[in-house]
């Protein structure tokens, strides 16, 4: 079996995500209700743009994706900032807010 090239894997990631971008936003911000720290909340996230130059420490930083600002960032599961960099790129345009995640980590609707 050939091994795939590095375009092709990556052409493989994206088709995977196309058309499920809003799944892929709403099972992060789930993440980060279900936190092991316990503080932390998706809906605690900020959305407004923050200036380049602004001065934000990282832990400020951190918690605009919903987590703790005493949430250990080693401690969280990675996937839980896929939300932001998706609206980041306007790949999504903000999270279905009407999907709000539970602290078990299941979506209810609201």
């Amino acid at each position: 079996m050939e091994d795939m090239r590095p375009l092709d894997r990556r052409a493989t990631r994206r088709e995977a995500l196309r058309d499920r971008e809003g799944t892929a936003v709403a099972n992060a911000r789930a993440l980060v209700t279900a936190c092991p720290h316990g503080a932390c909340d998706a809906a605690q996230a900020q959305y407004e743009s923050v200036d380049r130059n602004a001065d934000v420490s990282p832990a400020e930083w951190s918690a605009r994706s919903g987590h703790a600002p005493g949430c250990p960032v080693l401690g969280r599961d990675p996937s839980t900032d896929v939300w932001r960099l998706l609206t980041a790129l306007g790949i999504v345009r903000s999270p279905d807010l009407s999907r709000r995640p539970r602290r078990d980590g299941h979506v209810t609707f609201i």
